[in-house]
């Protein structure tokens, strides 16, 4: 049978700061916090995202991928100040890309011409099968070149399925690009050098 021992108040109190411990350690590695102090991946691109839940934990896992490349990479890190994540697309094989480029040949997706064909019909529903095989986003941020002067870089993340950086590239986002031809041709059209 069992022996009733009567409880040492520093052996419950010791027992007590150990249970309190690992439940400390238990939630701080199951909860780890994301410190992300801006947004990565927006409602357009949590559509890319085959899931039905938040994308807070893939965008931590994004911003946390950036954040360590460019930790390894910048000429003065901790100049590093983060303004945007924007354009995450999905990757997806030279197979499902030349169906793609196929139907905008075909004017599948213009809206103004009504072309849906059998045919055309068939490739979409084939393209749509393809899983992506990775992703992209582009990050602009501001930090310290050589000369220690700021600059601002946007660069594009090539990301495999997991979010793992596979290389990266100089780029620029599609609306800074289109607001600078906007306001060139406003300002060639004032000028009276176009029509």
């Amino acid at each position: 049978m069992f022996k009733h021992k009567s409880l040492n108040p520093n052996h419950a109190m010791k027992n007590l700061i150990y249970l309190a411990a690992l439940c400390l350690i238990m939630f701080s590695c199951k909860h780890n916090k994301c410190d992300c102090p801006i947004g990565v991946i927006g409602e357009s691109g949590a559509a890319y995202l085959d899931i039905n839940r938040d994308t807070s934990e893939v965008s931590c896992k994004i911003y946390q991928n950036v954040n360590a490349y460019l930790k390894d990479n910048l000429k003065d890190y901790l100049s590093y100040q983060p303004i945007s994540f924007a354009e995450f697309y999905p990757v997806k094989s030279d197979t499902a890309n030349n169906i793609a480029n196929y139907l905008t040949d075909h004017h599948y997706f213009d809206d103004s011409v009504k072309v849906k064909t059998p045919k055309l019909d068939s490739l979409w529903k084939l393209y749509s099968t393809f899983k992506p095989i990775g992703y992209t986003i582009k990050h602009k941020y501001r930090a310290k070149n050589g000369f220690g002067a700021y600059g601002l870089s946007v660069e594009e993340f090539r990301m495999d399925t997991l979010f793992n950086i596979l290389y990266v590239k100089q780029s620029s986002y599609l609306n800074d690009d289109f607001n600078s031809i906007k306001s060139r041709y406003e300002e060639l059209k004032a000028n009276g050098e176009i029509k």
